[in-house]
């Protein structure tokens, strides 16, 4: 005896891939299920049904390209009747092409009129060059029959190009004209004159070049009137030259190029001392001044004269050795003298 089973329910899985006309990819692929098969999903690009084995679903999308915009352009061509030219091509444009209109014989697009030296013409639906017939004077026509022709005043157009001194462009052309021939145009590089045939005029422009500013060092060296160093040099800079800077010997001026800048200084010769005369010129008389106490001076100082010579007069020595001898003399002198004042004193009382 059999005994019914239940069967899983049928469903399937893939993705939904965009695809481009030419079979490349636009959009990531989108999952989709499990599902039964037949069932339709929704996609950000509309319904689509699932196969019977589901899988991958390529939606072709069609691809919106940027289209440049419509502009027309083109030159007014003056010519004579005969073909010939009679001055240059004067450009014009770019230029929107005009909304069409409704007519009852259907969409008209009216053309684009513009004002030339000779005349306001209209620009043609697609652009391009227009030719102008300039009428001239014919040759063998009475003077009384001649029709006086306004003859357009012979202009040019051209591009100031600036470039440096090696011919490389240091700024956008700027269009000049159209002008006559000869006149003289303002641009930013200066004023030029536009040559007879127009076109191009290069002005040379020197581009500028930082330049490092130009500094100097040395140093400070001070000497006495022989050329001595008399101090240790003081380095300086850098600074440019010209900078006057301080010194302890007062303000001095940087030479151009830098360098040592000497300073002489004057230095003054040190006085020689009384001993230093004693010792250059031993026979030089030197006074000692003493108080000597006695009982006629009052004790009133006295001249003692070391230079007299007497029969006590000690041996002779050197100017080292006779200073020597006076200071030692003094003390004595001075020890006695008091002893004596002391003695007196002890008299008295």
């Amino acid at each position: 005896m059999s005994t019914a089973v239940d069967q899983p329910e049928y469903v399937v899985v893939g993705n939904i891939v965009p695809e481009d006309e030419k079979g490349n990819p636009v959009e990531p692929e989108i999952p989709y299920g499990p599902v039964k098969p037949g069932t339709t999903v929704d996609t950000p690009y509309g319904d689509v049904e699932v196969p019977a084995n589901g899988g991958d679903i390529i939606i072709q999308v069609k691809v919106a390209v940027d289209q440049p915009e419509y502009v027309l352009v083109g030159n007014i061509v003056p010519e004579d009747e005969n073909g010939n030219s009679v001055g240059p091509k004067i450009p014009y444009g770019p230029l929107e092409p005009n909304p069409a209109i409704i007519t009852p014989h259907g969409p008209e697009t009216p053309g684009i009129v513009i004002n030339t030296p000779y005349g306001p013409v209209e620009v043609p639906v697609n652009g391009g060059d227009i030719i102008i017939t300039v009428a001239t004077e014919v040759p063998g026509i009475a003077v009384y029959e001649k029709t006086a022709v306004d003859q357009p005043e012979y202009l040019v157009v051209g591009n100031i190009v600036p470039q440096d001194e090696n011919g490389n462009p240091v700024g956008p052309e700027i269009p000049y004209g159209p002008v006559a021939p000869g006149t003289t145009i303002d641009t930013p590089y200066g004023d030029v004159e536009v040559p007879a045939n127009g076109g191009d005029i290069i002005i040379q422009v020197k581009a500028a070049v930082d330049q490092p500013e130009y500094v100097v060092v040395g140093n400070i060296v001070p000497e006495d009137e022989n050329g001595n160093p008399v101090g240790p040099e003081i380095p300086y800079g850098p600074v440019t030259p010209g900078t006057t800077i301080n010194t302890p010997y007062g303000s001095v001026i940087v030479p151009d190029a830098g360098g040592d800048v000497v300073i002489v200084v004057k230095v003054e010769t040190n006085k020689k001392s009384p001993i230093s005369d004693i010792k250059g010129n031993p026979t030089t008389k030197q006074e000692v001044v003493l108080p000597v106490a006695s009982s006629n001076n009052d004790g009133q100082p006295v001249n003692i004269d070391h230079s007299e010579n007497t029969d006590k007069q000690l041996p002779k020595t050197s100017a080292s050795q006779n200073n020597d001898h006076v200071v030692i003399s003094g003390l004595i002198l001075t020890t006695l003298l008091g002893l004596l004042a002391l003695l007196k004193r002890k008299n008295n009382n």
